[in-house]
């Protein structure tokens, strides 16, 4: 699905986090990604990510032609905002970043549909 990127935001801290252009491959690639890949160099640029299974606070940009300008402030909104006054908080897991990048030539209003999903792990306050 050329339309659908996936990104994983792993790792934060004050120094920053680490982030992966992400994918989902099917069982056969991922057991012969070397041969999938072309070279054994070419497939050890991979790394396999666990996302485990859990409650998420799922954000979404407006609709727009860029919505990425819009994820981070999405975010800083959830966290800021949302979370303090739910009964939840982030929990130790990675956030998803799912960007639909609709397009279709001469098709302003499709290509202005496009948003970004956030998944933002959550979990149940204690106490």
């Amino acid at each position: 699905d050329c339309e659908t990127n996936y990104n994983v935001i792993t790792n934060f801290g004050d120094d920053g986090y680490d982030y992966f252009i992400a994918a989902k491959l099917d069982e056969n690639t991922t057991n012969h990604l070397e041969r999938a890949m072309g070279s054994k160099e070419e497939a050890e640029r991979f790394e396999k990510i666990v996302v485990p299974a859990g409650k998420y606070l799922i954000c979404e940009t407006d609709r727009m032609r860029y919505p990425v300008t819009q994820t981070e402030e999405v975010r800083r909104r959830a966290v800021s905002e949302w979370l303090p006054s739910s009964e939840y908080e982030l929990s130790d897991a990675p956030e998803i970043a799912v960007t639909h990048w609709f397009y279709r030539e001469s098709d302003a209003a499709y290509n202005q549909s496009r948003y970004v999903e956030l998944w933002l792990p959550i979990i149940k306050k204690h106490g």
